[in-house]
């Protein structure tokens, strides 16, 4: 089972309620596939609830299951966005973390995202 943070919630004020627990084998399963289009994984995203009560998952859901890490703290830390988003943001973020990250390009949360992650990932992550 994978608990990611509810559609809705702030991490901020989240409680238990606003967990949602995915069947992660069906997402490891949904991150192979060639394409999946919007509608398409927020209905599979919702039939691998496995409380029927809780929020709608993450549109990222897909993409935090298929990271080889048993937690994934996922952030929009201020301090990386500033440097990030600048027209030498790739470099300077090099020049920073050097083989330590590994930088994908903008795309709209949701598949396509954690396709390109996976892929990404897989080419240049290192043990470091």
């Amino acid at each position: 089972i994978l608990y990611v943070k509810g559609s809705g919630w702030d991490l901020i004020s989240i409680k238990n309620a606003g967990f949602s627990p995915v069947r992660m084998a069906h997402m490891i399963k949904l991150g192979e596939l060639e394409s999946l289009s919007d509608p398409q994984m927020v209905n599979e995203l919702k039939t691998q609830l496995t409380n029927a009560s809780a929020p709608a998952p993450s549109v990222e859901t897909i993409l935090h299951a298929i990271l080889p890490f048993k937690y994934v703290d996922h952030t929009h830390a201020d301090a990386v966005v500033t440097i990030s988003n600048t027209a030498s943001g790739e470099d300077r973020i090099r020049e920073i973390y050097g083989d330590r990250v590994v930088v994908v390009p903008y795309v709209m949360p949701g598949f396509d995202l954690a396709k390109d992650v996976g892929r990404l990932f897989s080419e240049h992550a290192t043990d470091k």
